[in-house]
């Protein structure tokens, strides 16, 4: 598969349900619970990382390249690194796996605290539809890392003569 269509189908699988888990979390902490700190947090990065994904996925289409970072927590260590020079791909790394476990850990609370089953309709609906597409893939990105080891074996079988 092209790059530009692997960049298209992470941000359609974790980008964009990333921000759904944000913004619902977001949305019922600060209206619902009554954290409006913690929840006032995930809206803005929610919303924050939904322009950066549709960004992605117009440029995506258009230009067959992302037009953005991966989320908010790359952006701003880009931001804050891009003054003392180019930021440092391993700490981007590192912003991105905080974003993920962030994302994780709101699912799990959200299911744990069973707080699922107080959301609105829609809210519901938006939340099993993010889940679904993270879930798939989560499964895609494990398959082709596999393909992947297969070829490269492959490849270094044919360079070896075995």
């Amino acid at each position: 598969m092209n790059n530009h269509l692997q960049d298209l189908l992470e941000v359609i699988t974790v980008g964009l349900p990333f921000c759904v888990f944000k913004l619902v979390t977001g949305k019922l902490l600060l209206f619902d619970i009554g954290l409006p700190v913690c929840g006032g947090i995930l809206l803005v990065l929610g919303f924050m990382d939904l322009i950066i994904n549709l960004v992605n996925v117009g440029f995506l289409v258009i230009k067959q390249r992302r037009g953005a970072g991966i989320c908010t927590m790359t952006f701003l260590v880009g931001l804050f690194e891009g003054r003392a020079g180019r930021p440092s791909a391993r700490l981007t790394e590192v912003a991105a796996a905080l974003d993920v476990i962030l994302s994780f850990i709101l699912v799990v609370v959200m299911i744990n605290a069973g707080l699922l089953a107080g959301l609105p309709r829609t809210e519901i609906l938006m939340w099993n539809i993010a889940v679904s597409f993270n879930v798939i893939g989560a499964g895609y990105a494990q398959l082709s890392r596999a393909i992947r080891k297969l070829n490269d074996r492959d490849r270094q079988g044919a360079a070896t003569g075995q």
